[in-house]
């Protein structure tokens, strides 16, 4: 009997002001709008029609507006997220799939263009023999992390945003002796030098490919006219 598994993406509704404000330093709000709107269109294509997980979308509640959100994607299967801190609402995410019925749940953030199909299958094999599977960046932080069943005590208490994430989950990880594999390291976006070096990395990629993010690339030909 095959093991259901989820890949839970948290997202935010692509409203105005309102998603990767730290970009706004070398961008307009419309081209970081523009921006998340290309990185929403090939999360969506990339991982909707997919049969070897189901996908859900984990939604912020501060902006959340449905009919906004759907015309970006078709979230069959979508929840708010709950919780004070980012930690509450991972660990509030991975509860609520655990509790319908999933064995295996892989998290991602919606900010890491790059990331494939076949890395999100990687990460669900490596949970065979694995209880934490994360995906480091090189921010020292992590882009996915899996479980096989909940761990609240790797969110509770952790330094998010910062280079300590990493570190720290590893040490609770650590602490409550349980086993880790790691996928390949990735960049996650946040600060303008991220999508330039995101760039540098998509014009090496295939293009024809299903899991080039075309959207994406689109939008940061428009944004970035020359990172040389």
């Amino acid at each position: 009997m095959q093991l259901k598994k989820a890949l839970a993406i948290f997202i935010r509704t692509p409203i105005l002001n309102t998603v990767k404000t730290r970009l706004k330093s070398h961008l307009s709000p419309q081209q970081i709008l523009n921006l998340y709107q290309a990185f929403l269109k090939d999360i969506e294509n990339r991982f909707g029609g997919n049969k070897y997980f189901d996908r859900w979308y984990s939604v912020a509640p501060e902006n959340f507006d449905a009919q906004k959100l759907s015309s970006f994607l078709h979230p069959d299967r979508w929840f708010l997220q709950h919780g004070d801190s980012l930690g509450d609402r991972m660990n509030d995410a991975f509860k609520a799939l655990f509790d319908q019925g999933y064995a295996q749940v892989v998290l991602i953030g919606s900010d890491v263009p790059q990331i494939t199909v076949n890395i999100i299958r990687s990460a669900f094999i490596k949970l065979d023999g694995a209880d934490v599977v994360l995906g480091p960046t090189y921010d020292g932080g992590y882009y996915l992390i899996g479980l096989k069943q909940p761990c609240p005590d790797l969110f509770h208490d952790i330094t998010w945003s910062t280079a300590r994430v990493w570190s720290e989950t590893v040490d609770r990880i650590q602490r409550q002796n349980l086993n880790r594999i790691e996928t390949e390291p990735l960049n996650d976006v946040d600060e303008y030098d991220d999508l330039l070096h995101l760039k540098k990395i998509l014009r090496n990629l295939e293009p024809d490919t299903a899991d080039f993010p075309r959207h994406t690339w689109e939008s940061l030909n428009k944004i970035i006219i020359s990172d040389s």
